[in-house]
């Protein structure tokens, strides 16, 4: 497995700054760190460890000017799961992720509350709605991601496969509804795939 490639982030801290909430108050490291987060831990969860490292190398093959790309007409089931489903997906959840690093950084001290002089700094519990808010909506994306998946299994062999060398390897959970509540109604959360 490259390293290059296994960095390679699906989308920019200037997209999430962009197309968000965040516009420019957000420092770049801190972007970049929330996106790590959201796709090797969150967005892995989904698609598993095989589709993400594949779409990971169309993406970084687009950008070295290598062939095989997310651009090339073979890979379009890549491009239109990329830029229609996970991208929303990640957006959202990078938001939900960034919301408590920029009111609680770690520090020497211990955890400290990140606050100004002219601002009135939000409680815990403000902190926690808001990224219960963009994890809701992280949850939405993440179910039709899923369900696009299910329904487009064949275009994504990365999705039967019996595993690869990819460390630590996580396996795909298409065909699952993802709820993000406190509240379970019942179901089995099961879109299409068994």
């Amino acid at each position: 497995m490259d390293k290059n490639v296994k960095n390679t982030f699906l989308i920019s801290p200037n997209t999430v700054k962009a197309s968000t909430y965040l516009v420019g108050n957000v420092d770049d490291s801190m972007v970049g760190s929330a996106i790590r987060e959201a796709q090797e831990v969150h967005l892995q969860s989904i698609i598993g460890s095989e589709l993400l490292y594949r779409i990971q190398e169309l993406v970084y093959n687009a950008i070295t000017g290598n062939t095989d790309t997310i651009d090339d007409e073979i890979n379009a089931c890549y491009r239109d799961c990329l830029d229609n489903y996970i991208t929303p997906y990640m957006e959202e959840k990078v938001q939900a992720v960034l919301v408590l690093m920029v009111s609680y950084k770690t520090r020497n001290l211990g955890v400290i509350h990140a606050s100004d002089t002219n601002l009135n700094a939000p409680s815990i519990n403000d902190v926690l709605l808001v990224q219960q808010r963009y994890n809701g909506v992280a949850a939405k994306y993440a179910t039709a991601l899923s369900k696009y998946l299910c329904q487009n299994k064949p275009c994504f062999p990365e999705l039967t496969s019996e595993g690869c060398n990819c460390t630590p390897y996580v396996a795909p959970q298409i065909g699952k509804t993802f709820v993000h509540t406190g509240l379970w109604l019942g179901g089995k959360g099961n879109l299409c795939c068994d």
